[in-house]
């Protein structure tokens, strides 16, 4: 029905597109729409996409947060009406251009799985690795732990939860007093063993049943866990593919990184928390970079 009434208002011979759905509904939209077709590979649209708009500066970097000042402010901008209009704490430093960072560099492109890809220049790309892992695995696991596969749902929930109610932490199994100071007065000198650090997503939930048959967790608290769970692993990935290549500059893309989401700013601590030579990058026009690839004359 969507498009019949599209092809109403529109007055196109062609249409180009990309991603999964040109290849699964193709012959459908051709018949619909009873206009030539284009298929464009999804990553190559994506990377044309992102080099098709560097002239606009629609790249940033936030600043340095660590995990607790995210979850406080994210719980303040969800909870408080002053904060109704602003989208994070984070300050948004913009990058007048692709060019200004060395090549090459990483693209992590989130969907419903991750396609990390090495990119030369704007003729050359490789993809290098990637994860099942990614937006479909949160949709997944979130629809089957708290009832809802909305995106913008869960990442709401996760701003109001506390991660720490299911999540075990290195303090929860070394005992918080290995971090207090010892009879010499001095403290534990090990970076390994800060009490916040996250030991085990999910973890606490199989001792408290085990100890408490029947414990209810809250939604809020199971959706930040799950965010982290997917966050951290995607960010680690990222990485490890740029340390393995002597990279700097790490670029996420897809509607998973929306800006103002609190995914950006955990996937931005994710990354840093193991290398702070490494910087992340994200893309004002998330989600419509590969729409705008197929237009680049380099699909041509």
């Amino acid at each position: 029905m969507f498009l019949v009434q599209f092809k109403k208002i529109c007055n196109f011979q062609k249409i180009n597109l990309t991603g999964g759905g040109s290849f699964k509904f193709y012959d459908k939209i051709k018949e619909a729409l009873g206009v030539e077709i284009y298929k464009y590979d999804e990553l190559k649209s994506v990377l044309c996409g992102y080099f098709l708009m560097n002239d606009y500066s629609t790249m940033y970097h936030l600043e340095e947060k660590n995990l607790t000042e995210i979850l406080i402010n994210a719980k303040k901008i969800e909870n408080d009406s002053l904060f109704l209009n602003v989208d994070s704490f984070c300050k948004y430093i913009k990058v007048n251009s692709i060019f200004s960072f060395t090549f090459p560099h990483l693209v992590v492109n989130i969907g419903s799985g991750v396609s990390i890809i090495k990119v030369f220049s704007d003729e050359k790309i490789e993809r290098v690795g990637g994860t099942m892992c990614g937006g479909g695995t949160l949709l997944g696991l979130s629809k089957l732990l708290i009832g809802t596969d909305s995106f913008d749902e869960i990442v709401g929930l996760a701003k109001k939860g506390d991660h720490k109610n299911v999540d075990l932490l290195v303090s929860d199994i070394y005992g918080k007093k290995i971090f207090k100071k010892n009879t010499d007065n001095e403290t534990v000198d090990s970076s390994l063993l800060d009490q916040d650090i996250l030991a085990s997503s999910f973890g606490k939930i199989y001792q408290i049943l085990h100890e408490k048959p029947g414990t209810v967790f809250k939604k809020e608290d199971i959706a930040q866990s799950l965010l982290l769970l997917i966050c951290f692993q995607i960010a680690q990935l990222a990485y490890l593919y740029a340390e393995q290549n002597g990279i700097k500059h790490v670029c996420y893309y897809g509607n998973f990184t929306q800006t103002g989401s609190f995914t950006i700013e955990l996937l931005n601590y994710g990354t840093s928390f193991w290398s702070k030579e490494i910087q992340s990058h994200f893309n004002d026009l998330d989600g419509y970079l590969g729409a705008i690839g197929t237009l680049s004359k380099k699909q041509k």
